[in-house]
């Protein structure tokens, strides 16, 4: 009898484990993705990426710099996508055809704020006396915290918000600029109109 009881339990045993076990793991690796986004107000959706652009402004010699010369300036863009520019109001048509980008920072320079000082400066491998301006597709400065009205040339699905940034010598330098990594961050916000 004894015997029979220990064969049950030992069966159950077993069957239970298998029933209970933890979902094959594949072999050859496994993973997760993590979808995330904005849902915004607004006639067009910005190009995913778009909203965390990254700008390589390059490395540009301390020489170019300290003969009061600026560096070529580096192209960037922001892209709209799926834009319905043209809407219904009290039975008028009214469209969208320009936006208004503001461009700000928490980083700027003490003698020209709209020029953006460089956020790595004072710690350890940091350039010192650059900063870096932002420019619009005409090669005009960009002033932060005032719009820039950008004309869509057709009213499609697809604008594209071209403008440019540069690295200066900044206006208040008490020596030259010497080498090192330069970082400074700058938000935009679109107004449409």
């Amino acid at each position: 009898m004894f015997r029979k009881i220990l064969a049950v339990a030992l069966t159950s045993a077993l069957l239970s484990g298998t029933a209970f076990a933890a979902p094959d793991v594949p072999e050859q690796g496994s993973g997760q993705v993590t979808f995330s986004g904005w849902v915004i107000e607004s006639p067009c959706s910005i190009k995913p990426g778009d909203e965390d652009l990254q700008v390589d402004l390059g490395e540009v010699a301390t020489s170019v710099l300290n003969s009061d010369k600026m560096s070529l300036a580096a192209d960037f863009t922001i892209h709209l996508q799926d834009c319905i520019l043209s809407k219904e109001v009290d039975g008028q048509t009214v469209t969208t055809n320009k936006v208004d980008v503001t461009f700000s920072s928490a980083n700027v320079n003490a003698t020209d704020s709209s020029l953006m000082k460089n956020s790595a400066e004072d710690n350890e491998g940091g350039a010192s006396n650059v900063g870096v301006r932002i420019l619009d597709e005409g090669n005009e400065k960009v002033t932060l915290g005032e719009a820039v009205a950008v004309n869509f040339p057709n009213l499609n699905s697809y604008q594209e918000l071209n403008f440019k940034a540069r690295m200066e010598k900044t206006p208040d330098a008490a020596g030259d600029v010497t080498p090192g990594n330069v970082n400074t961050i700058a938000n935009y916000i679109l107004n449409y109109e």
